[in-house]
């Protein structure tokens, strides 16, 4: 090792022949049964866009006459492409939710009834935007790769794994953050080159105590007062901006390993990493 200086289902319905006769009684036992004259009407009370679902509150006239109550949801005004999503009960107030929706868009909604003659009814056509996308421990954790040029001229392969501590969710642990450790096999899962770190989640940022040690040796690790090595004039922790709801991150200051003697490695800052 050289030392160096310096990221539906389809309703399958099945047909029976039977004789006209037969069928005509059947057919009149049946609208005996579940004839509901007037049909059951809807309307939407509330609409609460997350940011992949719409959670919905509706109202039906007559429950008692209904076989299934919802919403649909479609993303356009016309209801063309609208998709259903059935309550779990039928009653006179009921909820139900949309989901699998995109962030930060719009869509349109209608409650909807199926009579038990299965007559249909809807609401009024209403408009609801999603939200931002939601951002927790299942987005920052996991693996980011990317590369860039060292200061010593070399290629570096980054495999950043984070790891958010399950009792308290603002620390984490960045394991392999030094590549040119890694490389010879120095890496967390052997008990090196793995800091801790601590995130705050409102600004969505990362920010990596300097000194740390690497484990090989008196060699730590250290952040730098700017992007660019070149013209940092000192040692600082190490700052990453978390992209994107968890798909990058943005180490943005120059960083590198160190001991006493000097850099073993460094890597200018605005490095991005892409998650796997």
């Amino acid at each position: 090792m050289k030392k160096y200086k310096i990221f539906l289902p389809f309703v399958a319905v099945a047909l029976a022949l039977v004789s006209c006769n037969s069928t005509m009684d059947d057919k009149d036992e049946i609208d005996g049964k579940y004839a509901v004259g007037t049909a059951p009407t809807v309307a939407i009370a509330t609409a609460n866009g997350g940011s992949s679902a719409v959670t919905v509150s509706g109202t039906v006239s007559d429950a008692s006459k209904a076989a299934e109550v919802g919403v649909r949801i479609a993303s356009s005004e016309d209801m063309a492409d609208a998709a259903y999503w059935p309550a779990s009960a039928v009653t006179a107030e009921f909820t139900a939710v949309a989901k699998k929706l995109q962030p930060l868009t719009t869509y349109y909604i209608q409650a909807y009834v199926v009579a038990k003659d299965n007559r249909m009814a809807f609401s009024d056509v209403q408009k609801v935007e999603t939200g931002e996308p939601e951002f927790g421990k299942a987005h920052l954790a996991g693996t980011y790769s990317g590369t860039t040029i060292a200061a010593t001229g070399e290629e570096r392969a980054f495999s950043v794994t984070i790891e958010i501590d399950d009792e308290d969710s603002t620390k984490c642990v960045v394991n392999d953050l030094d590549p040119y450790f890694a490389s010879y096999g120095y890496v967390a899962s052997e008990g090196y080159n793995y800091y801790e770190g601590v995130i705050d989640w409102q600004k969505k940022t990362i920010t990596i105590e300097g000194g740390q040690m690497v484990g090989y040796g008196s060699v730590f690790i250290i952040g730098l007062d700017d992007a660019d090595y070149s013209v940092a004039e000192g040692y600082d922790d190490i700052y990453i901006d978390v992209l994107d709801y968890g798909e990058n991150l943005l180490i943005k200051n120059a960083f590198g390993v160190a001991d006493d003697e000097g850099f073993w490695e460094i890597y200018n800052g605005n490095l991005r990493l892409e998650k796997k």
